[in-house]
């Protein structure tokens, strides 16, 4: 069996620590569980939060009206919430999470009700912005079946497919050191 490291004082010297060093799993518990209680049974300082879930009734950009626990309640925003968020929670009825403490409600966040783009499969995705960017270090691919359109670093664009078709209302320009056709 491991041996025990020697207890060592801390730099406040209220308690000795340990190195973990050589110490198992069921060690490291028995001194954790009783720690985790009497943080637990310590007075909070200010009342707790309870949770909610609601939805989002109405928004005009400041106050919030929610449907929680089939009432309504005015609500504010989290300072962290993007206030996008709250715009697709009311378009969609998706379910927001919500604090209550001493009777004022604030929204923390939406809770997830659709595939999100880059993380999982969908069947489609629609993505509008004023800007969207797409960087890759070395090569970015984007590919459809049968079809495929890969950019490089290196400088070199690639299409493939068994059809491509370019066109243009106006002037449709070429440039290029060299040009080879077949």
């Amino acid at each position: 069996m491991a041996e025990r490291p020697a207890e060592e004082a801390t730099a406040e010297g209220d308690r000795p620590s340990r190195s973990t060093e050589g110490v198992g799993l069921g060690e490291v518990a028995d001194e954790v569980s009783p720690l985790l209680a009497s943080i637990a049974a310590r007075p909070s300082p200010r009342p707790r939060a309870e949770l909610a879930l609601g939805r989002v009734i109405a928004w005009d950009g400041e106050r919030l009206l929610l449907e929680v626990d089939e009432r309504s309640v005015e609500a504010t925003r989290d300072r962290n919430l993007h206030p996008n968020v709250l715009e697709t929670a009311l378009r969609t009825g998706e379910v927001v999470l919500v604090t209550e403490r001493e009777g004022r409600f604030t929204v923390m966040g939406a809770l997830r009700t659709q595939p999100t783009p880059g993380i999982d499969a969908g069947e489609e995705f629609h993505i509008r912005a004023r800007r969207i960017r797409i960087a890759a270090d070395e090569e970015l691919t984007l590919s459809a079946v049968a079809a495929t359109v890969v950019l490089r670093a290196a400088g070199e664009v690639e299409t493939y497919a068994d059809r491509i078709v370019s066109r243009a209302e106006q002037l449709h320009k070429l440039v290029g050191r060299m040009l080879r056709l077949n």
